[in-house]
């Protein structure tokens, strides 16, 4: 605690105060949601995850800075002072000159921050640490947030964003070489990090795509067809001589199953992978969904084996997730069909069914609005007027315009169901 304060009073956002031993054991568990957004809930915001970031040593402390501090607290002197980084993420100010320590967690248990498009502060956090090379901060990272399987408010596993965080590092200038050099400068610092073997096998398979392109599979040239298998094929040697030590992450699997469907093994050996990737990692929904990716009909499947797979992930995780992983599963297939796209037409999902799994999701994580406008969003698509306003009156003031299809606004909904009042 005094060294977070001590860099933050540096860098001049809030922490709580290190000379009051009342204020450093208060511990302030709030969040944004439900609450009405305000001056208060963005003071908090604004307190909380610039905080989360100081527990990585992310920001950059000049020595000028941090050295007059040095004779007056003994434990700054332990302070690593870090190089300046080509990456500047805003830091913002609070509206008053002192925060709280704000908890991760409510009473329940349950998260309350980084909820939907601000997650990408997580994102963001993995390249700042990433572009410094600060490897064992990375890695300590990895594992905080693979062993003890950290979920945002939203429920979605911090692990997410970690590629994310990988591939905007790869789109800066001169990205893709300068990412490539420090992949390999971090496995020369650590040669058994699963965080970097993962980032390796992400960069390939990135890469692979890259020399393809997004069209369809006619519009693709020869040359790049035959980079995309190459690069493939150095993804799969990647993770399989990695699996010792990285194999324990989920991304691992995650990024296995991606890729042995894009090298046409056969279905017998990538259901094989499958139930041996989430026998491990059960709770880790996106290894189902990277699964059920090319068992769509666009890849060759058909929509009975999606709803199997999805069915199957949802009686895994049932005893820690109810129903939410069958609507999570069936969200995410949404999202990754063209607009227009209607997952009550066009697939097997079943509303009844996807309607418990919202209901589940926000007992298990009431501090997100993200969820509360998917439902309003999957309620308004499903023509179901009464959990649409169930929906938008749990929204209050939170609409997230993010959470809602090109297609559809609230507005269409709003009218599509009269007579109701908030």
């Amino acid at each position: 605690m005094k060294r977070i304060s001590i860099l933050a009073s540096c860098l001049g956002f809030c922490c709580v105060a290190t000379d009051s031993a009342v204020a450093e054991k208060q511990v302030i568990a709030k969040a944004q949601f439900p609450a009405p957004q305000s001056s208060e809930t963005d003071k908090e915001w604004n307190c909380y995850w610039p905080a989360y970031y100081l527990r990585y040593h992310a920001y950059d402390v000049p020595r000028s800075v941090v050295s007059p501090l040095l004779t007056q607290d003994p434990e700054a002197k332990k302070l690593p002072l870090v190089q300046p980084s080509p990456v500047f993420v805003p830091v913002p100010r609070a509206a008053e000159p002192a925060c709280h320590d704000y908890s991760d967690l409510d009473a329940e248990g349950r998260p309350i921050w980084f909820d939907g498009i601000a997650a990408g502060q997580l994102s963001n956090l993995v390249q700042m640490l990433l572009a410094q090379e600060k490897f064992a901060d990375l890695d300590r990272l990895i594992d905080d947030w693979t062993s003890r399987q950290e979920r945002i408010a939203d429920g979605r596993w911090k692990l997410t964003f970690l590629l994310d965080g990988f591939k905007n590092q790869s789109y800066q200038p001169n990205g893709w070489e300068r990412m490539g050099a420090i992949i390999q400068r971090w496995k020369a610092a650590n040669p058994t990090s699963a965080g970097a073997a993962i980032a390796e096998a992400n960069y390939y398979y990135s890469l692979a795509w890259k020399a393809r392109g997004g069209g369809y599979a006619s519009s693709v040239e020869s040359e790049g067809w035959r980079l995309f298998e190459e690069r493939l094929r150095k993804v799969e040697r990647i993770l399989s001589d990695s699996k010792s030590y990285a194999s324990r992450n989920p991304l691992w699997g995650n990024l296995y199953l991606d890729v042995v469907a894009l090298l046409n093994w056969p279905r017998e050996r990538q259901y094989e992978l499958y139930r041996a990737v989430t026998k491990e990692h059960k709770y880790y929904y996106w290894a189902y969904d990277a699964y059920i990716t090319f068992l769509a009909p666009k890849w060759g499947g058909d929509w009975s084996l999606v709803d199997a797979v999805i069915k199957d992930a949802e009686e895994k995780t049932r005893d820690v997730d109810g129903a939410s992983t069958y609507t999570r599963m069936y969200w995410l297939v949404s999202g990754s069909e063209e607009i227009g796209f209607n997952i009550f037409k066009d697939t097997r999902a079943d509303w009844p069914h996807m309607r418990q799994g919202f209901k589940d999701m926000l007992r298990l994580y009431p501090h997100s609005a993200w969820n509360a406008n998917a439902y309003a969003v999957f309620a308004c698509l499903a023509r179901d007027g009464d959990s649409f306003w169930e929906a938008r009156a749990r929204m209050k003031d939170k609409i997230m315009e993010q959470a809602w299809p090109s297609n559809l606004s609230i507005d269409v909904c709003e009218a599509r169901f009269p007579g109701h009042a908030l």
